[in-house]
């Protein structure tokens, strides 16, 4: 119990952002690319400074883009990787369920040998008291 340890983060998220702080981390990424976009701009004619905000709007948009992308393909292996886990979990149980059944029919086929030789003797015993 965590309470009981102290507290504190579960060890898995140690390395993980919630989306909040993943948010505002973007976000100061994003003034400080346009403060040193605006200190880059500052001698430069109105022409070149709106090239130069356009090829950082450009920028940035790849750059989220390419975040998308990657979360996707993360969790499309992810989705991948339970595939198939589950596939290979179904083929064990399978060959477990196919196991169990086949000592089921083992089973059976011993108890209605045995349940067979039963009534043989039975009979015999049977056989022999009427013949007394």
């Amino acid at each position: 119990r965590r309470s009981e340890k102290g507290g504190g983060p579960k060890p898995k998220m140690y390395g993980r952002l919630t989306p909040a702080e993943a948010i505002r981390r973007r976000e100061e990424r994003e003034a400080e690319e346009r403060e040193r976009v605006e200190r880059e701009a500052a001698g430069m004619s109105p022409e070149q400074r709106a090239a130069r905000e356009e090829a950082a709007k450009e920028e940035r948009r790849a750059r989220i883009i390419a975040e998308h992308q990657a979360l996707l393909k993360k969790e499309e292996e992810a989705r991948r990787e339970q595939q198939e886990r589950d596939a290979k979990e179904a083929e064990e149980r399978a060959i477990r369920d196919a196991e169990a059944a086949k000592l089921r029919e083992e089973e059976e086929k011993l108890k209605a040998e045995a349940r067979a030789r039963f009534e043989e003797e039975a009979a015999v015993k049977a056989a022999a008291r009427e013949a007394e």
